[in-house]
């Protein structure tokens, strides 16, 4: 388990559990998308970098606090768009103690979030899942059942995660040093190579190049 889901997990209320949804691709057009870019919490969380999966977190549960929804493995669709880590992947590379079909997530809920006081969930982040969230609730709310007990408070994680976020770990520290000096230098690079001529595309393309040539996965800002 990641360091900063321990910690999230020290943090969350007693008797609560966490559903933390990842981002989801954006279509540009047609059958193209925009370049993904994970949510951020989601990301500090799990690692995980994939769209479309949801993280559980559930500290009672001994045996699989910390499971991932996401999508299987598919050979066709992986053949278009790359590989899936699938389930299989989920538990062996990113830590998940078990791990699901985000198919499987919906029918999951309510055993899910049964016998919970409390609920740590962003609303307005993923409109498809809120909605199933308040089905679900207001659902349970009109049946009054009286064998099911679902959270009665909702929290946004994000009261954790970010004061968590504000202080920076060594390892996340020098995660931080190193970009900034991969970004300086491209900087200084563009200083020396631009010349008379040359439109802003092509300093952009100079400076990207380096960048990932020198291990960075992309640029933080435009």
């Amino acid at each position: 388990m990641r360091p900063q889901l321990k910690r999230f997990i020290q943090q969350m209320e007693p008797n609560s559990i966490a559903i933390i949804p990842a981002a989801h691709e954006q279509t540009r057009s047609y059958d193209t998308e925009f370049k993904f870019r994970q949510d951020s919490d989601f990301w500090y969380l799990t690692g995980f970098p994939e769209p479309d999966a949801i993280a559980v977190i559930d500290p009672s549960n001994k045996k699989s606090p910390y499971t991932l929804y996401v999508r299987p493995r598919d050979p066709e669709m992986e053949t278009w768009f790359g590989r899936r880590e699938g389930v299989e992947g989920a538990v062996k590379n990113y830590a998940a103690d078990s791990s699901f079909s985000v198919e499987k997530f919906a029918k999951d809920l309510p055993k899910l979030l049964d016998g919970h006081d409390k609920l740590y969930y962003r609303f307005g982040v993923d409109k498809a899942l809120d909605q199933q969230m308040l089905d679900y609730l207001s659902g349970q709310r009109v049946r009054r059942l009286k064998t099911a007990y679902p959270p009665h408070t909702i929290m946004d994680p994000t009261i954790i995660t970010g004061e968590m976020r504000l202080h920076k770990t060594a390892e996340e520290a020098e995660y931080m040093q190193t970009a900034g000096a991969i970004g300086a230098e491209a900087h200084i690079l563009a200083m020396k190579k631009v010349k008379p001529g040359m439109n802003e595309g092509q300093v952009e393309a100079l400076m990207e190049a380096f960048m990932k040539d020198k291990g960075a996965s992309g640029v933080a800002y435009n």
